[in-house]
Order: structure tokens, then C-alpha cells, then sequence
């Protein structure tokens, strides 16, 4: 069975371009599936986003761009959707020429409040526990209106993910489901 069938990580990074079309002005978005992962046992994960402003034909408008990542993280029978674990939001209040190549990106999320006691903390979540591991991004374009021609936003998104430890049992058996005991 050695080198046979997908290597586990084939899911575990991804990118991908998008480009969003405004045609009667207000709001346009679209999601976009970008990693799922089946680790078969719980692991401690940390991640890393990243979205890159490409290009666009806005003119001197203002407008929103925003990127949410939702994640569905599951172990055994259960899983929970964090929608908006990570947001990315910038406005462009000048020529969207001078937002080309922005480049945001983030290895932790923010945590919320936990009401556990009266003073507000920090509260980073920089690692996530889980077996099973679906990210979608969520390209969000806000004009004011509509213009002729229609105003495009072209985004890229990117999201990765790796286990905090990568030691696995069927390293101990000779197993190694895609290739990876010869460095492929």
C-alpha cells in the first residue's frame, strides 16, 4: 500500500483568484471552498491566511472589500461552524490603483469576549484542535452604486494549514499513504 493514494496534505493549502463583477451597484460576494482536511485523528492546527488585493476597475470611489474565512472543525461525531473566524476588511477611499498589491494576512484570529471576568484581554486564538477541517472564503465587494462600466474587485485568497506535530502512527507501520517515505 506504500505510495499509494492521495498524500493527506493535497488539501491543506490552497489559493485562488477571484474576481468579483459589481452590475447594479450595492453589494457583490461569492464563496469559495478552500481547504478540507481529514487528518482521522485530532491534531492541533495552526494556519496561515493571506489576501492579496490584485487589481480591479474601480475609479476614485469609495468602496469595501472584505474577506471572511469560515471554518467548520470537527472530532469524532461533532462539528461546529465559526463563521467570520477571520475577517479582512479595507475601504478604498482613493483610486483603487493605490490598493494593488495590499497584502493582509494573519497566523491567529480574534478570540471574542469570554465574559469570564470583568476586564477585557487580548483574547488570540492562534491554534485549533480538530480532525476534520473545512475552510470557505467569503469575497465580499461594496460600492456605492451603480456606474458604467461596472466596477470589478479581483482578490486572491489563500489559506494553509499544518499540524502543530506531524507524527503519525502509519509512519511507525511502513504505511506511508502518498509517497512521502521516499521525500516526494
Amino acid at each position: 500500500m506504500a505510495g499509494k493514494g492521495m498524500a493527506p496534505w493535497q488539501m491543506w493549502g490552497n489559493s485562488q483568484t477571484i474576481t468579483l463583477t459589481e452590475i447594479a451597484g450595492g453589494t457583490v460576494s461569492t464563496t469559495s471552498q478552500m481547504n478540507r482536511i481529514s487528518y482521522k485523528r485530532p491534531e492541533t492546527w495552526h494556519w496561515l491566511f493571506v489576501v492579496t488585493v490584485v487589481g480591479g476597475t474601480v475609479e476614485p470611489d469609495a468602496y469595501n472589500g472584505i474577506v471572511d474565512f469560515d471554518i467548520t472543525v470537527g472530532i469524532g461525531r461533532s462539528s461546529i461552524t465559526i463563521p467570520q473566524f477571520v475577517r479582512f476588511q479595507w475601504s478604498n477611499l482613493v483610486p483603487v490603483a493605490g490598493s494593488y498589491g495590499l497584502v493582509l494576512r494573519t497566523t491567529s484570529a480574534p478570540g471574542g469576549h469570554t465574559n469570564f471576568d470583568p476586564i477585557v484581554r487580548e483574547n488570540l486564538i492562534d491554534s485549533i484542535v480538530a480532525q476534520d477541517i473545512q475552510v470557505n472564503a467569503r469575497v465580499e465587494f461594496q460600492t456605492p452604486g451603480s456606474v458604467i462600466p461596472p466596477r470589478t474587485l479581483v482578490v486572491k485568497v489563500d489559506s494553509y494549514w499544518a499540524p502543530a506535530s506531524h507524527i503519525r502512527p502509519d509512519w511507525f507501520s511502513g504505511n506511508f499513504l502518498g509517497s512521502e517515505d521516499n521525500g516526494t
